[in-house]
C-alpha cells in the first residue's frame, strides 16, 4: 500500500482592502457612565452599618489584629519547620475567623 505525502497549504494571500491607508482620522468620543451610590435596598444585600455595628466591627478587627501579630511574632521565633507551619495555619484560621466574626456582625437580619 502507497501512501502519498500531504501537500502544503496554500500560503495565505493578502486582501487588498486591509492594506489601504484611512484617507482621514476616525473621531472617538468618550462617553462616561454614571456611578450610583449603593442604597439600603439594593439587591445584592448592601445595607448601611448602624454606629453599634461599625464599634463592633472596628473591636472585632483591633482584637484579630492583635493576635494575627502575635502569632507572626511567635512563629519568627522558632526555627523548627513544622511549627512554623502550624503556626502559619493558626494565623490563617485567625484570619479566616476575623472575616466570619463581621460578617455575623454586619449580616442583616
Amino acid at each position: 500500500m502507497v501512501t502519498q505525502a500531504k501537500k502544503p497549504p496554500p500560503p495565505p494571500v493578502e486582501d487588498a482592502a486591509d492594506s489601504t491607508p484611512v484617507p482621514y482620522a476616525v473621531p472617538i468620543t468618550l462617553e462616561f457612565e454614571s456611578i450610583q451610590a449603593p442604597v439600603p435596598t439594593d439587591p445584592i444585600g448592601y445595607t448601611v452599618l448602624n454606629d453599634d455595628q461599625v464599634r463592633r466591627v472596628n473591636t472585632i478587627k483591633t482584637n484579630f489584629d492583635d493576635a494575627v501579630k502575635y502569632l507572626e511574632t511567635l512563629r519568627d521565633s522558632y526555627h523548627a519547620g513544622e511549627t512554623q507551619r502550624a503556626l502559619n495555619i493558626a494565623i490563617t484560621h485567625a484570619e479566616t475567623a476575623s472575616m466570619w466574626a463581621v460578617r455575623a456582625v454586619t449580616k442583616a437580619v
